[in-house]
């Protein structure tokens, strides 16, 4: 007898946060994907203003990976943006549980 598998449904997400290859456009901005697969962000090529885009389509800055296509700068530039959101979240993060820390030895 055989035994019958049902496959549960995986969530999988693509957002076309650029489109224009090197000249960005108003409607359009340079190279970067963003797939979301069950929770998990991974970024494709990240051009000059990929933050913005992310913050436009409510795309998580928490990325688990981002890869890219060739190193042009039209694809890789958009990191130099997304490092400070990057460390500053962790930073306060670290901030808080510090000051939670510390609060409680003072007293």
């Amino acid at each position: 007898m055989k035994t019958a598998y049902i496959h549960r449904a995986m969530s999988l997400a693509l957002v076309l946060l650029g489109t224009s290859a090197s000249r960005p456009t108003v409607e359009r901005n340079v190279s970067s994907i963003a797939v979301v697969r069950e929770g998990e962000t991974m970024l494709f090529d990240c051009g000059e203003g990929t933050q913005r885009q992310m913050m436009r389509y409510g795309v998580s800055f928490a990325l688990c990976d981002i890869f890219f296509t060739h190193f042009h700068a039209d694809h890789v530039i958009g990191v130099i943006g997304l490092t400070p959101c990057d460390s500053g979240d962790r930073r306060a993060r670290h901030d808080t549980s510090n000051a939670r820390s510390n609060s409680a030895s003072i007293d």
